[in-house]
């Protein structure tokens, strides 16, 4: 088995001219170096190099060998460069998926910060309410509301979402409600998610309650959902972060205002890999940073 290292350190030899030289550059030892090519010598089984008290000159194996040992030693020096200047200056693209409201809400003031600090990583932030396979797509990074699923992946929390239950002023005139029992009964607004729905859980004191409702509508798009419980379709069950200028001007309130909404934690995820590079390492400090703040 021939040594890598070996060759390259035959044509740092040539390159330098002497083994004097080389050893000093390489700092290594000329007993070492001169080791080295012994060794690389008998695995080929041949000479590479004539010396004399005064001279080095190539053999003829040598002469053959050496394009490939210089071309080794040029690769092995640019995959050094690259990998230095990898692990000092951030850089190349990374792609990030997030729900169309917390995209809208949070991630884009998020990413934008993030590039001013680091403006020469691109960001390509791909937005959908479908679970993306971060394995499967290439994908660096996702932002998901918990409880998570996938063991495979790594989650930081980054953030919570409060939820609200709302509907307009003129609804809850016509349906007025007092348990939330009776909202089984009434129309409501249903998010779903890979065509899946989740119950809506409200807490007061020690009790608690659980629904799952009947959505007179259906939708994966949490906007649209708010823009129809703003005309009056029904009651929403909703983050704040996306009702919380219609809350504000009073288009919506909130109802049942003495039951709390259990709050639903939002992580940062992505694959379980051995060596990020280090556009990824420094967006999961940026997110860790800000989470501490």
């Amino acid at each position: 088995m021939v040594d890598p290292k070996a060759l390259m350190c035959f044509a740092h030899i040539v390159n330098c001219g002497s083994f004097a030289e080389a050893s000093r550059r390489l700092n290594m030892s000329t007993t070492t170096l001169s080791r080295k090519i012994q060794a690389l010598e008998q695995a080929i089984s041949g000479k590479l190099l004539q010396r004399s008290t005064r001279s080095m000159s190539l053999t003829e194996l040598g002469a053959q060998l050496l394009p490939s040992a210089q071309l080794l030693l040029e690769t092995m020096t640019q995959v050094e460069h690259i990998s230095e200047r990898a692990s000092r200056e951030p850089k190349g693209r990374l792609t990030i998926t997030c729900s169309r409201a917390f995209a809208r809400h949070v991630v884009s003031a998020w990413v934008a910060e993030f590039r001013q600090q680091f403006p020469l990583v691109e960001v390509s932030l791909e937005i959908s309410n479908h679970y993306t396979d971060l394995i499967a797509s290439g994908s660096d990074f996702a932002f998901r509301v918990g409880p998570l699923t996938d063991s495979n992946l790594i989650a930081r929390k980054v953030a919570e979402s409060t939820y609200r239950l709302v509907a307009t002023p003129q609804f809850l005139a016509q349906h007025p409600i007092a348990h939330p029992q009776e909202l089984q009964h009434l129309p409501c607004l249903q998010a779903q998610i890979d065509g899946r729905s989740y119950a809506w859980e409200l807490y007061r004191g020690n009790e608690a309650f659980s629904l799952n409702p009947y959505g007179t509508v259906r939708t994966d798009d949490l906007s649209v959902i708010a823009i129809m419980t703003a005309h009056h379709q029904g009651i929403a069950f909703l983050p704040e972060m996306v009702v919380k200028d219609q809350l504000q001007h009073g288009v919506l309130v909130e109802v049942l205002p003495a039951w709390q909404a259990q709050k639903r934690d939002i992580y940062l995820v992505y694959p379980d890999r051995q060596y990020l590079p280090n556009k990824s390492r420094v967006f999961i400090e940026f997110m860790r940073r800000r989470v501490a703040n």
